[in-house]
């Protein structure tokens, strides 16, 4: 009887401990009733090959049944879950390696710390445990960041071949040798390690790389930035030298052509002339740089303080900053019907020892919030979208600051807080 519950148990624990790690992936249409449906079709299965197959009981059919198991199980769950093979494979295999914890680690108080014989509800009561940390500390979480969107084939591999190769040795083991109390503790500390090992290459290790490409990305987005800023620099200087020799020329024009012909062309002159004059110059260039690009989109832009506070912060820094927070709040306020919403506002004050900015514009998004920024509205779109914000972050944190976000009622409110250095 022992064995039978034993063989329907182990498939439940194996889907179980899947579930944890597939938990963050999107689910396919009716959800409840697949995963029902696949764990039906698993106990079915392999129950029907326990009871009515003749098959032989030895360590290899042991290893390759086992084997089988995870393959059909990854399957079922390929239908439950919307996603690639690999990745479910991925999440599949982590619930292989906490199963196969869990099972070691009630072999390990039953034989060693209890000094009694093992059985099935040893087993049980630990994975129940195992399982409930492991949702509440990774699976919750994960969900929140995604991680399957960005894994590494490789990674993956080199987990999988750890808990397979795990698995293989502590079979072998427990066929041809004696199991004393010493060389249980030997075996169960080994086993769990391999698959301690495993699931730490597979998510943290993983993790680590994608933060890593981040970061790579973010430093490619500022060298570009910083070509821009030398090409914007030169257009704007450009403008305002033309800008001025048109003022010299229209007063030349002023007995030739209609008044009302010559206060609009100094109006046109005057919107691309150099309005900002904040008291330092690579602010001045990125605010005249969007302000352009404001009025070919109707939007008004206003920016009101002294720019010699922030002084402190790198050229780059500066306008990667700023060029970032307009960006956005352009692309939010743009799209707005009412003429009367299209501004875009922007305070520079300094209070005691700290220097803050604050953007405000009028937005029609409703946004999700993930990591404490607002998600990427843009889909399907080539290029670096979502980095906007985590490089405003990541500047102010570099200054002893940081960001604060608001999207109520309409108005998007961005504010930046940095501590000047000395």
């Amino acid at each position: 009887m022992i064995d039978i519950l034993s063989k329907f148990t182990y498939i439940t624990e194996l889907l179980l401990a899947e579930l944890i790690f597939l938990y963050p992936f999107p689910k396919r249409k009716h959800f409840c009733v697949r995963y029902i449906a696949a764990i039906l079709i698993n106990e079915i299965v392999w129950g029907i090959l326990f009871f009515y197959l003749n098959l032989p009981r030895n360590l290899i059919f042991s290893f390759v049944e086992m084997l089988a198991k995870i393959v059909f199980t990854i399957l079922t769950m390929w239908l439950c879950f919307d996603s690639s093979i690999w990745a479910i494979g991925s999440a599949c295999v982590g619930g292989v390696a906490l199963q196969h914890i869990g099972y070691q680690t009630s072999v390990l108080i039953s034989r060693v710390v209890l000094q009694t014989s093992w059985n099935i509800y040893f087993e049980m009561g630990a994975c129940a445990v195992l399982f409930v940390i492991f949702l509440i500390l990774f699976g919750i979480p994960l969900a929140r960041h995604h991680y399957y969107e960005n894994y590494d084939k490789r990674m993956i591999v080199l987990s999988v071949l750890i808990v397979f190769v795990c698995i293989g040795i502590i079979r072998l083991f427990r066929g041809y040798v004696q199991e004393e109390s010493k060389i249980v503790l030997c075996i169960c500390t080994y086993s769990i390690t391999c698959n301690v090992l495993a699931l730490f290459i597979q998510f943290f290790w993983c993790h680590s790389v994608m933060l890593k490409s981040e970061n790579l990305v973010l430093r490619q987005i500022n060298e570009s930035e910083k070509i821009r800023y030398e090409n914007s620099k030169t257009n704007i200087d450009l403008i305002n030298i033309k800008c001025h020799d048109l003022k010299h020329k229209l007063v030349a024009l002023e007995d030739q052509l209609p008044k009302e012909e010559i206060e609009s062309m100094r109006k046109l002159v005057d919107a691309y002339d150099s309005t900002y004059k904040t008291g330092l110059d690579v602010l001045d260039v990125i605010l005249n740089e969007k302000n352009i690009r404001c009025m070919s989109k109707g939007i008004s832009l206003t920016c009101m303080g002294d720019g010699k506070v922030l002084s402190f912060m790198s050229t780059m820094d500066l306008y990667s900053l700023f060029g970032n927070m307009l960006e956005n709040a352009i692309e939010a306020t743009e799209r707005l019907s009412d003429p009367e919403q299209k501004h875009v506002s922007i305070v520079i004050e300094k209070k005691g020892e700290m220097v803050y900015i604050n953007s405000i514009n009028f937005t029609d998004q409703a946004y999700l919030f993930e990591d404490g920024l607002p998600k990427t509205t843009k889909q399907r779109e080539d290029g670096y979208h979502g980095y906007g914000l985590k490089s405003i972050r990541m500047i102010a944190e570099k200054y002893q600051g940081g960001i604060t976000i608001a999207a109520e009622d309409g108005v998007f409110a961005l504010g930046i807080y940095m501590l000047p250095s000395e």
